[in-house]
């Protein structure tokens, strides 16, 4: 049954990528908590805008939290989230009711500023494959960024983000409308975020590509080694249920 194996395949990758988790991201030890707090570093929306606690991000997330946006790809992305070194998420979502414009905003705290860097990446290259993907938006004055305009048809609208780098850390700013005019609003938005966001939130000494003694590619492989593990075992007891019930 269709929906049934849809259960499965989501349960499946919640698994693989929790034990991706346990297994342990980049460092050897524990990454130490972002400072300042990530949900302190987000700049409030324009003037008319106002908070909306129900929108996809409001608040803290998990790497599973953020990885489930990638649908097919969800488990792909939970785990390359995990190696690049995940270690907190904090978003919100405002919206103009005047005119029906949304803003999201979003911050990714990372281990180091090579795995912030590595995610930003991988995002990008999501994005620029979406079918909805018409161009690249420009953002100067930031080196490390990407910015993206879709063009969506159900229902009829447009976005404007951009992602940066800025330290350790990856934020997110973007805005959609039922109208082709916020590409402004999110390079404005964008730019001011960039400014008031700190260096960093975890020190540049304990970023995993400065600490000699750190393998990052073992705690990787121990995680694919992991995942694959737990999807195998899972299946042997799905096929015995299954040949069970048919004796």
């Amino acid at each position: 049954m269709w929906i049934i194996r849809q259960i499965v395949k989501r349960m499946l990758c919640g698994i693989a990528i929790a034990a991706a988790t346990a297994l342990g991201p980049l460092s050897a030890s524990a990454a130490p908590s972002p400072s300042p707090a990530l949900g302190s570093l987000l700049l409030p929306g324009p003037a008319g805008y106002v908070s909306v606690a129900t929108g996809p991000f409001h608040g803290q997330f998990t790497a599973t939290d953020y990885a489930s946006q990638y649908q097919s790809k969800t488990l792909e992305a939970g785990i390359t989230l995990i190696h690049d070194g995940f270690v907190d998420g904090y978003g919100t979502t405002w919206v103009q009711r005047s005119t029906g414009r949304v803003l999201l905003e979003f911050v990714i705290a990372f281990g180091g500023g090579g795995g912030a860097t590595s995610w930003m990446g991988y995002e990008a290259a999501a994005d620029k494959n979406d079918p909805s993907y018409k161009r690249s938006n420009p953002l100067p004055g930031i080196d490390s960024y990407y910015g993206v305009h879709f063009a969506f048809t159900s229902p009829r609208s447009y976005a404007d983000a951009f992602s940066f780098v800025k330290g350790n850390d990856m934020f997110g700013v973007g805005f959609a409308s039922a109208k082709d005019d916020v590409v402004k609003l999110a390079t404005a938005q964008a730019k001011s975020q960039y400014a008031a966001a700190p260096d960093l939130t975890i020190p540049k000494a304990k970023w995993p590509e400065n600490i000699p003694s750190q393998r990052p590619q073992t705690n990787f492989l121990g995680a694919i080694i992991g995942a694959v593990l737990v999807l195998v075992i899972i299946g042997g007891v799905v096929r015995l249920v299954m040949v069970r019930r048919r004796a």
